[in-house]
């Protein structure tokens, strides 16, 4: 056996012990020239096979192939990206790079990390995360006409946008004609904040719905007059108690103490 030989046996072994798939393909004839034994494990000897045929299942190049990139723009870089194997349904962390074969042409070389668990584990947390929202900004209807959504702790972007579609939806669901929206439970309101609860009001007034702002704290009112938030042209209460009797009387409504008969 030549040196050469077997230098590249001691590299097909070190290669063969890995956990990621290893292939090389020729990026003129998409023939599979080299894959390691993980790979052979899940494909099979589907080595001499054009690639997206083997690898894919596709009777053509498939349309998210890298070449154009390593052998590009990238040539002489590794191309880290992600995909959905259409054959074995797992995700995979590829690593493309462009190297030089033994025979002297340039080659397609991809390292495929299975991330499977990874993506399982951020599709349960943004579940996770969809739930918290929900929980966090419910929107009720107290009564006929009437919907109340109070809103707790700390609104970042992307709770208050989410605030706003649930918002304008109820509105929408309900066909009401009075929104409360309550905001005792927040702690400070920063301009963003602000901005997008203005724009949820005006926008359910576009819909036709009057809102009404509960518990608007002093140290909140200060706030929005320093940010230059006129609350004038809005209807405002100190407590939800309060907006609620409003809102009644705005559909005709009113709550009186009960009496004995």
């Amino acid at each position: 056996m030549s040196e050469e030989q077997l230098e590249l046996n001691k590299l097909k072994t070190i290669v063969d012990s890995m956990e990621e798939v290893v292939y090389v393909q020729d990026p003129d004839t998409y023939e599979l020239l080299f894959l390691n034994k993980v790979g052979l494990e899940i494909w099979g000897d589907i080595i001499g096979q054009k690639c997206y045929e083997g690898l894919q299942g596709l009777q053509s190049p498939c349309p998210f192939c890298t070449n154009e990139q390593i052998f590009g723009e990238y040539l002489g870089q590794s191309y880290v990206w992600e995909f959905q194997n259409e054959i074995d349904k797992r995700w995979y962390r590829c690593i493309d790079r462009a190297i030089d074969w033994p025979d002297g042409r340039k080659v397609r070389y991809e390292m495929a990390v299975d991330i499977t668990r990874q993506k399982k584990a951020e599709e349960a947390l943004r579940r996770k995360s969809k739930e918290i929202l929900t929980l966090s900004t419910p929107v009720m209807q107290v009564w006929q006409g009437v919907v109340v959504a109070p809103l707790i702790g700390t609104l970042d972007q992307e709770r208050t946008q989410y605030f706003m579609e649930t918002f304008l939806q109820a509105i929408t669901d309900t066909q009401s004609p009075v929104a409360l929206m309550d905001i005792t439970g927040v702690p400070t309101v920063d301009t963003q904040t602000a901005q997008h609860l203005i724009e949820a009001i005006t926008a359910a007034r576009l819909l036709g719905t009057q809102v009404i702002l509960t518990g608007v704290s002093p140290a909140i009112a200060q706030t929005l007059v320093h940010l230059g938030i006129d609350l004038a042209d809005f209807e405002t209460k100190s407590s939800l108690a309060a907006g609620l009797r409003l809102a009644l009387n705005m559909v005709d409504l009113e709550v009186k103490p009960r009496t004995n008969p």
